[in-house]
């Protein structure tokens, strides 16, 4: 949520001008998913499910699923086969 203000100065002789608008979005990064749940599909793929985080308090629009490489330490993002959406499902 995006809130906006502006200040007005008041004496005894009234009101002044309104001051300049400033606007702040009340919300942070969201948290860390819990760790996604894994089912086998007749040996021919993997489908990967997690459930959406807490927000942060700002809608969550998409995710990065990153899948280790057969190296064991590199890892690349999945993009073809992934919704990127909350509750978001990955069948590889």
């Amino acid at each position: 949520m995006v809130y906006t203000f502006k200040i007005t100065a008041r004496n005894v002789v009234g009101f002044g001008a309104v001051s300049s608008e400033v606007a702040i979005r009340a919300a942070s990064i969201p948290n860390a998913p819990a760790a996604p749940t894994t089912t086998i599909n007749k040996d021919e793929s993997v489908t990967i499910s997690w459930d959406a985080p807490q927000n942060g308090g700002s809608e969550i629009t998409s995710y990065t699923v990153k899948v280790q490489q057969s190296d064991g330490s590199t890892y690349s993002t999945e993009s073809e086969n992934c919704n990127m959406q909350a509750g978001g499902l990955l069948t590889v």
